[in-house]
């Protein structure tokens, strides 16, 4: 029952690898590694019990396949070529699997089978039944590779045949014949690599006692790849090469008590050259290495537990036994692995689009609908959590900001003093502010403005203007007036649109920043939407008609701002308490900064001063002069004593320059509001609502035949499609067979 179990685990196995699953899932295997020379191909006879091809310059060049299987029935032998890779050495979408001729029932064919069937593997481009009568020794053309990942299976039944299932790869070469490529070393290697990596892999390392382990690179690969030495069975050859000196230290080899391994060492003693000549059959070989280890140094002294890792057959025998444990084990592994790489393959052909539409222009209008909806959400601020919505929106929110401050640092600097005044901090002082304690309390940002629209003087780019400058300008206004009548109108609406010419830079350079923002978001979309059909000219043609969408807007909207622009040098507002609010205020700012510096407010700040500054006589004094006024039935208010002051020249000045600058406060809300708005809908919104047709008139999506000319899949697509679908029937056929898996 044993037995049968461990047959029907080596032929699920086989049957595995059959459907080449292997490329995709580790399936267990043993592969057998060694440097060159060191007897591989002798222990590979001695356990298939065949011989292997000797001939010189016929060394293995390929993997070879070797399924042995116990079987009442007559001894037989089947080869068989295994194409995984074309002539390119690219992967086959599929595994191609010949018979090489017929079945062998002579073992002392199987040689000639296995030299014709190497040759074919090297020379691809030949038809492989023209290796079966040697006719491809006559085919100059196609010169035959020097090494093939392609693989020879030699699968063996009969009633003396071990059940095992193992490969045998090219020896690992450290240098190249003369004429040879010396690229050989490093494909070999990859080979190897590629073979041993795999978790599930069972490592045969052949060492030869001829050489020491060091420098035996086969042993350094499979150390790269299993550290620890877990996956390591370690085979001796040549035993009878043994110095005498040197026979305890690869005894204790096979003690594992040097270079040890988990699954320990074995030792084999093969024919010999001479033997070798004579034709030994298989059966006297194996009698002739019972023999050598009953009676030779070291190996008969030592103790039973290590003699049961002498010669072939103890060999074979745990080989078995360890492969269909991890085959045991592996299975339920498998299956699971089967299943969700089906469904990972299944999950990517969905991602990839459709390889033939019935209905190509509904198709085209789908991907055109997912599009302008991905833009309308975006747009319209939808929440979603996408980083990409987010950039757009957060984007023109930044923008916005920057307008309202670039806008606002246009403010007219006004100032309430003539030219030929000079007071600490002012523009034309020699004194500056920070050497009289910076800043001034006169000179300082009116308080009631907000925090962002208290800019400091010299940081505004407006107009700086004094009270003698503005006089001037009213003088020269004057038209029709009558004498002595001041030009207040004309010269408030002169110094308005002067204060307003800054508005035109921040405005378009906000618009840009939303227009470069569009521009890289659409892009940014159309790649998402279309970028798989970059092929076939639909992500060109479609980043061409929403540049061109985005350019006509754009053209549109600027003429409507530069519209805008030019009817706020029109001033006008029906904010009539909002504008006079700020007049008020601005015209009480102005003058308190003008008496301050003419030192006019000496009265009202020693009579308010609390700190004691100013003599008790001098208050008393003030008391009593607001009280005698009062008498006369003239109410007074220290603030009131201003009127006591001379009339100030510049009071229509003062006016003026509080009237624009109120203006100014009313105009700019305005504008920073207006220009945001035209600019949402204008070009922002009208974007949203424009692009959907203009993709389906742009992409002449009533030609069915245009549209499949626009949907046509990429060489890459279909290369990845029948990739995935090659990888899809590997893994369904290694499904089937496992389903069809019964352990008895």
């Amino acid at each position: 029952a044993y037995a049968r179990q461990r047959r029907n685990l080596l032929d699920i196995l086989n049957r595995l690898h059959s459907t080449g699953v292997q490329k995709d899932i580790d399936l267990p295997q043993i592969v057998v590694i060694g440097s060159q020379s060191v007897g591989k191909s002798s222990l590979i006879e001695s356990m298939s019990g065949v011989t292997l091809p000797r001939d010189t310059g016929t060394c293995t060049r390929c993997p070879l396949e070797c399924r042995l299987e116990y079987s009442t029935k007559n001894w037989s032998c089947r080869v068989f070529l295994r194409f995984e890779r074309d002539t390119q050495g690219n992967a086959l979408e599929k595994v191609q699997e010949y018979e090489f001729g017929p079945v062998i029932t002579d073992k002392s064919e199987v040689a000639a089978i296995l030299r014709r069937a190497q040759r074919a593997i090297l020379r691809p481009a030949l038809d492989h039944n023209l290796f079966l009568q040697d006719k491809d020794l006559a085919i100059k053309e196609c010169p035959p590779l020097s090494f093939s990942s392609n693989c020879v299976c030699m699968r063996i039944t009969g009633p003396d045949v071990p059940d095992l299932y193992f490969f045998d790869l090219p020896g690992v070469i450290a240098n190249v014949r003369d004429g040879g490529n010396i690229n050989d070393i490093e494909l070999v290697r990859n080979l190897t690599n590629t073979y041993i990596s795999r978790p599930s892999c069972l490592i045969l390392l052949v060492v030869s006692c001829e050489t020491d382990f060091e420098n035996q690179g086969a042993g350094r690969l499979a150390l790269e790849v299993d550290p620890e030495g877990h996956r390591i069975v370690g085979v001796l050859t040549k035993p009878d090469r043994i110095e005498t000196a040197t026979g305890e230290k690869w005894a204790a080899v096979l003690r594992n008590e040097e270079n040890r391994l988990t699954n320990g060492w074995f030792c084999v003693k093969q024919p010999d050259p001479t033997e070798l000549r004579q034709n030994v059959t298989w059966e006297d070989a194996r009698l002739r290495e019972d023999l050598f280890f009953t009676h030779q140094e070291p190996w008969k002294s030592l103790a039973e537990r290590h003699r049961r890792r002498l010669g072939s057959m103890n060999l074979i025998r745990f080989l078995s036994r360890s492969l269909s444990k991890l085959i045991a084990v592996r299975l339920p592994e498998v299956e699971k692995e089967l299943t969700i790489s089906l469904d990972d393959i299944n999950w990517r052909l969905n991602e990839l689009p459709p390889p033939k539409f019935e209905d190509p222009s509904s198709e085209l209008v789908g991907l055109i609908f997912d599009f302008s909806a991905a833009v309308s959400r975006d747009v319209k601020g939808k929440a979603r959590l996408d980083d990409t919505m987010q950039s757009l929106l957060h984007g023109i929110r930044i923008a916005q900001i920057r307008l309202r401050s670039s806008v606002v640092r246009t403010a007219p600097r006004f100032c309430p003093w003539s030219r030929q005044d000079t007071p600490p901090g002012s523009p034309n002082s020699t004194i500056s502010m920070s050497s009289v304690g910076a800043p001034l309390p006169w000179v300082s940002e009116p308080t009631f403005l907000t925090k962002e629209e208290q800019i400091p003087f010299d940081d505004r780019t407006g107009k700086i203007m004094y009270l003698d400058e503005v006089m001037e300008f009213a003088e020269h206004s004057v038209t029709r007036e009558l004498p002595g009548d001041f030009p207040s109108f004309a010269v408030k609406e002169e110094l308005i649109k002067v204060s307003l010419k800054g508005w035109g830079t921040p405005m378009l350079e906000y618009f840009e920043s939303v227009h470069n923002l569009m521009n890289q978001h659409m892009k940014t979309l159309v790649d998402i939407h279309f970028g798989i059909h970059m092929h076939s000219g639909l992500h060109a043609r479609v980043m061409s008609i929403v540049r061109e969408q985005l350019r006509m807007l754009h053209q549109k909207t600027l003429q409507r701002l530069d519209a805008l622009l030019s009817v706020e040098g029109l001033p006008f507002t029906l904010n009539h308490t909002y504008l006079k609010e700020y007049k008020d205020k601005f015209l009480a700012h102005y003058k308190v900064i003008r008496r301050r510096s003419k030192g006019q407010d000496t009265i009202v700040r020693r009579f308010n001063d609390s700190g004691g500054i100013v003599s008790t006589q001098v208050r008393n004094d003030l008391v009593d002069l607001t009280d005698l006024l009062q008498r006369f039935g003239l109410p007074c208010t220290p603030n009131d004593l201003y009127r006591l002051l001379p009339d100030d020249e510049f009071e229509p000045a003062l006016d003026v320059i509080a009237t624009v600058r109120a203006y100014f406060q009313v105009a700019f809300r305005r504008f920073i509001d207006q220009v945001p708005l035209e600019v949402d809908a204008g070009f922002v919104r009208s974007f949203d609502k424009t692009i959907r047709n203009a993709l389906v008139v742009g992409l002449d999506v009533k030609s069915p035949e245009r549209c499949s000319l626009w949907l046509q899949d990429s060489p890459e697509v279909m290369g990845r499609r029948r990739e995935l679908m090659a990888t899809k029937q590997r893994l369904e056929a290694a499904r089937v067979e496992l389903s069809s898996f019964v352990l008895t």
